[in-house]
């Protein structure tokens, strides 16, 4: 029976990536490169293949397994094929292991493989919290530096894995200098491969003249193509593929920033990653501030071409970015300086028509009926609108802020990855407060009317904590200020620092970096400092309410009063009587309830207030140290006229120490914040400064007087 000796290719290799505690195992998703179309195996029972990976070197392991093979029962007329023959021929040859795991970890000790400090081009953090860095190296160099050769041979042996998880994949030529290779791994003890991507730089002709003129490969301009993505499976899912693209084509990304690069292309890409590079597209057009140069709708020819070209970015790419960047101005309520784009969304939808027509004109015009053109139009259009709003719609309003700050970063910024801190993950942050981006700000006269009226008008018993609320929503907008203000001296400081020497222009950037990051933790604190004001508001509303039962028992008793001075014998008096007594049991049941709340609310609404105060100042603390680490990097010892000063080389210290200060301030929490407790010369809590009533158990005494409050108004209820 062919059947019993037929396994799916697919299901008998099994994948691993071998780590110093455990080891991942996950399955290929495609095997036709190796085993055929049909992706099986004849010739086995209970085959198992095994292709195991050392996580820092990649160095592979090879092991086949099985129960029975079908030369072993039948002779040698009848044989089957070496299962793992296909694997070996993929494998770099002589660099992998077949068979033996002891052998195969001494391979790996002796391999003494180390990731190449000079080839690090970027370090992120994820949303799980894990940093990774990200490593280029040349394939093609000759000769090679010793990293871009380390990189080549980790490239021979991980580019299996194009072909087990990319459809139609193959390899690249190592030979070509035109290839690039970046591998990501993320930091631990013993560092973990998470993925890697292969790039092609093809040159570019521009005109005849020009490159007749034009340096030699690699100087001369070209177009950058993203040719294969690989993140590994344990880690899908976690954004390493977007901070991947972001490193080569983000706002501060390796070919961004390389005026070599004219254009940045993707090759065959899945509809998955078309959206993954929709997102990150319209982020780097925002931190870029592309849209700021755009003045009208549609845009005409040159507007188009600058557009394109400040992006790099492909025509159609350039138009569906454009397209996105339009309808997210939209949904932020921004744009006002387009001219057309006051129409809202139907001026969108012309654009994405006219597109559309434009590029399938010839198919459209075989319809015939115009309607029916029309209702093509509109349907395509409500396709492309839902993508596109899905696109803009994940990129958040944070990303304003990485934009007014993209001038600053030259180098390094804490605020490329956004990846949620362990505080935030314990708790996670509170909504922007409703304070920010007002008109008026708290020196206005409006503010002034604002506060003053605050405590004129409504109830009387919540008039002085109304008061006291506006006048903490005037603090916050001042604080909104101070961290605007911050933010710009960083820029400045940036700006100014980088026409100095070098090791001045290093060291105030970087100061600019940790400034910055102070202003945005300004600009956090407002968010959790918000949560106390919007706690109190919940007392002074509850205030409010208890003013009726007040006014109501005021008013009968008044009016007792005045009948019992004018008419002593009037039949009023003992209906007024049992009034009073139901308004004064129900104003103690609101009092209770009024006192219940007020303590609770007010024991949450400033812990809220001390927790933020304490993140925020905490957090200054450290960035205040690492900021005096930045100064020892300057050489302030005096020279005389004419000498020079030492070639400054402290980059990469200077790095690492705002790479220091970001994983210090990500992994803060309140659980391990440095001041722990107060220090008190008296400690005493509840059971120290309130007496409890003899006969009365401990936590029942605040709700024994609305419950005889109750149980009073029931009886005047049965009497009547």
């Amino acid at each position: 029976d062919p059947d019993k000796w037929t396994c799916s290719a697919n299901e008998a290799l099994h994948v691993s990536l071998a780590e110093p505690s455990q080891a991942a195992t996950f399955p290929p998703a495609y095997t036709y490169p190796l085993y055929g179309d049909a992706e099986q195996i004849f010739g086995y029972q209970g085959l198992r293949l095994d292709l195991a990976f050392d996580c820092l070197s990649m160095k592979p392991l090879l092991t086949c397994t099985y129960a029975a093979r079908l030369a072993d029962a039948s002779g040698p007329a009848i044989t089957s094929a070496d299962a793992a023959a296909p694997l070996r021929a993929v494998l770099p040859p002589g660099d992998y292991v077949s068979g033996s795991e002891p052998a195969w970890r001494d391979a790996v000790a002796a391999d003494a493989f180390a990731l190449p400090q000079q080839a690090l081009v970027r370090t992120y953090r994820t949303r799980a919290g894990d940093t990774c860095d990200v490593y280029g190296f040349r394939v093609g160099g000759d000769p090679p530096s010793a990293a871009d050769a380390l990189g080549k041979k980790l490239l021979r042996r991980v580019q299996v894995l194009a072909l087990l998880y990319i459809e139609a994949a193959s390899y690249i030529d190592l030979a070509d200098p035109a290839w690039s290779f970046y591998a990501v791994y993320k930091r631990a003890p013993k560092p973990v491969f998470v993925g890697f991507c292969t790039c092609y730089q093809y040159w570019r002709f521009s005109t005849a003249p020009a490159h007749d003129s034009a340096p030699p490969f690699p100087d001369a301009s070209f177009r950058a193509r993203l040719s294969q993505v690989v993140v590994l499976p344990p880690f899908q899912a976690a954004g390493h593929g977007r901070e991947l693209y972001r490193t080569l084509a983000g706002p501060h990304g390796v070919w961004t920033r390389d005026p070599r690069c004219v254009q940045i292309t993707v090759e065959d890409p899945t509809e998955q990653f078309d959206q993954l590079r929709d997102r990150c597209d319209l982020e780097t057009a925002l931190a870029l501030n592309a849209f700021r140069n755009i003045h009208r709708i549609p845009l005409d020819s040159t507007s188009h071409r600058r557009f394109r070209e400040q992006l790099k970015l492909t025509p159609r790419q350039a138009d569906r970015v454009f397209e996105m960047g339009l309808l997210w101005l939209l949904a932020h309520k921004e744009g006002a300086w387009i001219a057309g784009l006051d129409a809202g969304e139907p001026a969108v939808r012309r654009l994405v028509k006219r597109r559309v027509y434009l590029a399938n004109r010839e198919g459209l015009a075989a319809l015939g009926d115009a309607s029916l053109v029309r209702s093509k139009l509109q349907e395509v259009y409500e396709r492309v609108a839902q993508d596109h709003k899905k696109a803009a719609a994940d990129v958040s309003r944070p990303l304003k802020r990485a934009a007014e700050a993209g001038s600053m970063h030259r180098t390094y910024s804490m605020r490329s990855a956004r990846a949620p801190t362990a505080a935030q993950l314990a708790t996670p942050p509170p909504p922007p407060s409703s304070t920010k981006g007002k008109f008026f700000g708290s020196t206005s006269i409006a503010d002034s009317f604002r506060k003053q009226a605050a405590g004129s008008f409504g109830p009387e018993m919540s008039r002085k904590l109304s008061q006291l609320i506006k006048i903490e929503k005037s603090l916050e907008r001042s604080l909104e200020g101070v961290s605007n203000e911050r933010k710009m001296v960083a820029k400045q400081l940036s700006i100014w620092g980088a026409d100095n020497d070098d090791d001045v222009s290093d060291v105030t950037d970087k100061i600019g970096v940790l400034l910055y990051e102070i202003g945005e933790l300004e600009d956090q604190f407002i968010d959790k400092y918000d949560l106390y004001r919007i706690t109190l508001k919940s007392v002074r509303n509850i205030e409010g309410s208890v003013q009726p039962s007040r006014d109501r028992k005021i008013k009968i008793t008044d009016e007792i009063a005045h009948l019992k001075y004018k008419d002593p014998q009037s039949p009023k008096i003992a209906v007024l009587e049992q009034e009073l007594v139901r308004a004064e049991a129900e104003s103690l049941v609101a009092e209770a309830q009024l006192s219940n709340i007020t303590r609770e609310k007010l024991k949450a609404a400033f812990n809220y207030q001390f927790d933020s105060l304490r993140e925020l100042s905490e957090k200054m603390a450290l960035i205040a140290g690492y900021g005096k680490a930045l100064l020892e990097l300057l050489d302030d010892s005096p020279v005389t006229p004419g000498e020079t000063r030492p070639a400054y080389d402290g980059y990469e210290a200077s790095k690492q120490i705002i790479i220091d200060c970001e994983n210090a301030l990500s992994a803060w929490t309140l659980d391990n914040s440095y001041l722990k407790e107060p220090l008190l010369s008296i400690h005493q809590g509840i059971e120290d400064v309130y007496t409890v009533p003899e006969g009365i158990v401990e936590g029942d005494a605040e709700v024994v007087e609305a419950d005889d409050a109750e149980h009073e108004w029931a009886h005047h209820d049965d009497d009547q």
